[in-house]
């Protein structure tokens, strides 16, 4: 096994320190969704704004004269809830939405990080086109696509739950489907190049049989 350049080893740490950071991060978020009081719990809330009261707003040109405006519909917000008052029921809720989402995403950041660990161990072994890392680059791209969808989705049910919550004046606070247009671009990409892959592996073990 021929020796390996540094950039290599370099990757391979950052890939080792990825993966127990992210098992790290998992378990501390799960003690702290099992274990903190509820009146502890603060969190924030990504949704949209639509039928803005522009009422307390005012544009003016440089001849001080009033210029129409208008908030277009969908414009994102956060709403930041601080420590609860609202006690243990409360809490409970909170654990209970903020674990639809945070959990399947560790999974599938977890999933990702080993695909990527599984196909660097066959560079180090010197078989990097194997039949097997082909299949990996697919489930990669499949992960991406998965981990959009539950954030999208589980942004769309926090929003709904806003509405137990609180009671927003000026605007109403609305959840709707988002996917990012990037993540859906490398996703593809990635799919594509699985396909590449597989079939330049094939392609490689038939002229191996014919010589």
């Amino acid at each position: 096994m021929s020796s390996k350049p540094f950039s290599f080893r370099c990757l391979r740490f950052v890939l080792a320190c990825w993966w127990w950071l992210t098992l790290l991060g998992f378990a501390t978020c799960l003690l702290f969704l099992i274990a903190a009081p509820s009146e502890k719990l603060s969190f924030a809330v990504l949704g949209y704004a639509s039928d803005i009261d522009t009422t307390a707003f005012s544009v003016h040109d440089r001849q001080g004269r009033s210029l129409d405006f208008a908030f277009p519909d969908g414009v994102p917000v956060t709403l930041l809830f601080p420590e609860s008052g609202n006690g243990v029921r409360a809490g409970l809720v909170q654990r209970a939405f903020a674990a639809l989402v945070i959990v399947p995403c560790f999974l599938v950041g977890l999933f990702f990080i080993k695909q990527l660990r599984d196909i660097m161990k066959t560079v180090d072994q010197d078989d990097p086109f194997a039949v097997a890392n082909a299949r990996r680059i697919r489930i990669i791209g499949l992960l991406i696509l998965a981990f959009e969808l539950i954030v999208c989705f589980g942004r769309l049910a926090m929003s709904g739950f806003v509405d137990i919550m609180a009671r927003p004046e000026g605007f109403n606070f609305n959840g709707r489907i988002h996917l990012d247009l990037e993540l859906l671009v490398v996703a593809l990409a990635m799919l594509v190049l699985s396909e590449v892959f597989r079939h330049g592996t094939r392609l490689r073990d038939e002229q191996s049989l014919t010589i």
